[in-house]
């Protein structure tokens, strides 16, 4: 039996959403090395890499929400926290962009540790729930 349903939902958008974001935020470091280091600015397989990273973080937002709230009765609410989730998701990814613009490598390393600082404190929250 699930103490706080509500409390379950949020936390667990919010674990996949950051999720996800890391996920994309590290590809995007590696793919920053991608282009300096081992392929010209405008190599497809670079791109090739950083979409397949897109996609790959997405499924894994929606599967982390999908676990966590394995203790709802109620697969359309577990369905509707997976969207939310992956929107969640898309959201924290495309700050990635004006971050790399903004302070390069650096923002983004401090981006990272401040989504897996939350990931940490969500996953928690909704195992807590529970």
């Amino acid at each position: 039996m699930v103490r706080d349903p509500v409390v379950l939902a949020i936390a667990s958008i919010a674990t996949g959403a950051t999720a996800s974001s890391s996920i994309v935020t590290t590809g995007l470091l590696v793919f920053r090395d991608l282009t300096t280091r081992h392929f010209d600015s405008g190599s497809e397989a670079a791109f090739l890499f950083l979409a397949i990273t897109i996609l790959i973080a997405v499924a894994t937002s929606v599967a982390i929400t999908w676990n966590l709230t394995a203790q709802l009765n109620d697969i359309w609410r577990r369905g509707v926290s997976c969207a939310l989730s992956a929107m969640g998701g898309i959201f924290l990814i495309a700050l990635t962009a004006p971050l790399d613009g903004i302070g390069g490598a650096a923002t983004l390393l401090a981006y990272l540790v401040v989504l897996l600082l939350a990931l940490a404190y969500s996953a928690q929250k909704a195992r807590n729930a529970t």
